[in-house]
Order: structure tokens, then C-alpha cells, then sequence
């Protein structure tokens, strides 16, 4: 039941009236759909890019429940990119964030750590013919290293970094830091930089690990998540960094300066 009311939730908050009953019929079906027949589909979104709806993904079905989906941070999003931002979608899962800001921005480069979700970002990558050197099969830390990753089903949003105490049934990924990252591309100040951050509860780790392209190049713009004990340290080091920080939708934040 809880899991139909937080559908509902969704549905309704992502949705034009008018449309939420047709949401509403579709969430159903697609319900059914991935019970019993475990069809892959493809969507073509809002702005053109296409994505595998496979039955297995909690965001793919994101893409069925609306049409324009996570609308207020996504809508905030496209409002500040332009063709000289470039998109770093870190946590990508499927890739549904880059494919809908890729209309807007010069280029998107999507972190994700899990192999198996990694196979689903890059079909999506390829089905769009993005260059799936864009895709960045790594989990984003404080530093390069090899870090403990939860194992979770493929595709699912919540796999996260886990310390080295609760390693149990978790998989090795290789991990590196965003400013290792920025220096192996050499990356121009002359471009802005967005961020979305969705590491669950790791977030601390990738600012910490990116204080060098925080201060030195223009990122505008970060939307993070904010589920964990050690989101106060990361609202406190993005103030200091003089962004300015409000609320998009439930447990997300926006920072920009």
C-alpha cells in the first residue's frame, strides 16, 4: 500500500491536472506490464531523446508515471542551462536527467558506479547516439580509489557507496574525484558546469572531493539530494563557497550562485 501511495504522490505532482487520470490508468497497466509480460518499451520524451522503459528500472518507470518527470527540479534545471553548460550527472542511474537536459547544454557526462545500471545507461546513451564516452562507469568520492558499492538489483536508484565496515554482499568499483576528473579531461573555465548529485547519502564525499572545481570554475549550479547525518556539512560548505540554497521538490535542493 505504501508503495501505491507513494505512486499516487508522484503521479499527482508531476502531472498537469488533466492528465493524472490517464497517468493514473497507465501506472496500472504498466504495473501489470512488467509483472507479467516484461516487455522492454521505448519512450520518446518531452524534448525528443528516447529511453528503454525496462521493466526492472524504479526510473524508467518514473518515465511512465509522467511525461515530464521530477518537473520542478528538471524544469529549474533547463531554465539555467544554455549551450555553454556542461551537465555532470553524477548517480545518473538510467541517464533520464542527461537525456532531458541534453536539449540544453553543450554536453553531459553520467557517473554511475553500478555495472549492471551501467548497461542500462549506456543502451540509452546508444539508442540516442550519444557518444558513450560520456558514460563514466565510476562511483564519485573524495579521491581515486577502489570503494565498497551496495548491490542492489540493476537499476536501482538507492545503490550508494558503503563504508568498509558494512561490505557484506556489496560488489568493488573503481571511484575517482571530480577534481581528478576535471583535470584528466582539462576541462575550460570559459564553459559553466551544472551538477546533480544523487549518490544517496554519499554527497559529502563527491564535494569534498571536488573543492578545487568549486572554487576555481563556474559552477553555477548543483542539485543534490538530502537524505543523511552529513547533509548539514555539505549545505554548510556550499554556503561557504557563496552558494545560495532552496528547496526544489521533497529531499532535494538546489544550489546556485
Amino acid at each position: 500500500m505504501q508503495a501505491v501511495l507513494q505512486i499516487g504522490k508522484y503521479i499527482v505532482q508531476n502531472n498537469d491536472v488533466w492528465n493524472i487520470p490517464i497517468k493514473l490508468m497507465g501506472a496500472v497497466l504498466w504495473q501489470i506490464e512488467k509483472r507479467f509480460i516484461k516487455r522492454i518499451r521505448i519512450k520518446t520524451l518531452f524534448n525528443g531523446q528516447r529511453a528503454y522503459l525496462t521493466p526492472h528500472s524504479p526510473s524508467a518507470s518514473c518515465l511512465v508515471y509522467a511525461d515530464y518527470p521530477d518537473k520542478p527540479a528538471l524544469e529549474k534545471l533547463r531554465s539555467l542551462a544554455n549551450d555553454n553548460t556542461i551537465f555532470l550527472d553524477i548517480g545518473a542511474n538510467i541517464g533520464f536527467y542527461s537525456l532531458l537536459l541534453r536539449d540544453k547544454v553543450k554536453a553531459v557526462y553520467a557517473f554511475e558506479a553500478h555495472p549492471d545500471t551501467v548497461t542500462l545507461l549506456t543502451n540509452n546513451f546508444t539508442l540516442n547516439q550519444i557518444d558513450t564516452n560520456f558514460v563514466i562507469p565510476k562511483a564519485v568520492a573524495d579521491k581515486k580509489s577502489t570503494v565498497h558499492f551496495s548491490n542492489l538489483k540493476a537499476g536501482s536508484p538507492i545503490n550508494t557507496i558503503m563504508p568498509d565496515s558494512d561490505k557484506n554482499e556489496c560488489i568493488e568499483v573503481p571511484a575517482i574525484s571530480l577534481d581528478e576528473f576535471v583535470r584528466e579531461k582539462n576541462f575550460s573555465k570559459e564553459h559553466s558546469y551544472m551538477l546533480k548529485l544523487d549518490v544517496e547519502g554519499a554527497e559529502h564525499l563527491v564535494i569534498e572531493g571536488a573543492m578545487h572545481f568549486l572554487t576555481n570554475f563556474s559552477v553555477n549550479t548543483i542539485l543534490f539530494e538530502s537524505l543523511s547525518p552529513e547533509d548539514d556539512r555539505v549545505v554548510q560548505q556550499l554556503k561557504k563557497l557563496g552558494y545560495c540554497i532552496e528547496p526544489v521538490m521533497q529531499n532535494n535542493f538546489l544550489a546556485t550562485r
